[in-house]
């Protein structure tokens, strides 16, 4: 065993990730965690407290829910929350980023799912519309859908007989979202 704490967290923190890459976030546990990382439960809460504890640690050190992900996005809510100005563009291009970032790997959606659930301290959306605007709500509504539909392509092949599994059915995906965009920003 790990006489040192930080290496200890760590190794802790690394099973944490080998069992949300190999068995999703669901079955993310204490007792998943300790078994993977070969210590006994006592250590995990000793160190982290309890399982949010895990899950903020692990967000602190893992760059999609520390911000990487969500470059440009506080710039782009306060835009949309205040009724500034803000291009087909350029939410297009913030929509097609998370997407992308989503659809790169299992553990990249597993982590913004916690990041959505508030366990690893990323913003938790756009500020509420202007009373003369809904373009934050459409905002919000299109990146609720982004994550879901690519949440669920995990264990399905297809969403409402649209296929979800392909590169091209992607690509249909993000055609059919830009000509959303560009509607509601017209």
């Amino acid at each position: 065993m790990v006489r040192n704490k930080v290496e200890t967290q760590e190794r802790i923190l690394d099973a944490a990730v080998r069992v949300l890459a190999r068995d999703g976030v669901f079955a993310l546990g204490m007792n998943a965690i300790a078994r993977e990382a070969g210590v006994g439960k006592p250590l995990l809460y000793r160190y982290f407290g309890d399982l949010d504890g895990v899950l903020q640690a692990l967000g602190a050190r893992t760059s999609l829910a520390s911000g990487e992900l969500d470059a440009g996005y506080s710039a782009l809510q306060d835009k949309l929350g205040s009724g500034g100005y803000v291009s087909p563009d350029d939410v297009l291009r913030d929509l097609i980023g998370v997407g992308r970032a989503m659809g790169s790997g299992r553990l990249s959606r597993d982590m913004i799912l916690l990041s959505m659930a508030g366990a690893a301290g990323v913003a938790d959306g756009p500020a509420p519309p202007r009373e003369d605007s809904d373009r934050a709500a459409h905002y919000a509504l299109l990146k609720a859908a982004i994550a879901f539909i690519l949440l669920y392509r995990d264990q399905n092949q297809q969403w409402a007989g649209l296929p979800l599994k392909t590169p091209s059915d992607m690509a249909r995906l993000e055609k059919a979202l830009a000509d959303l965009v560009q509607r509601t920003w017209e």
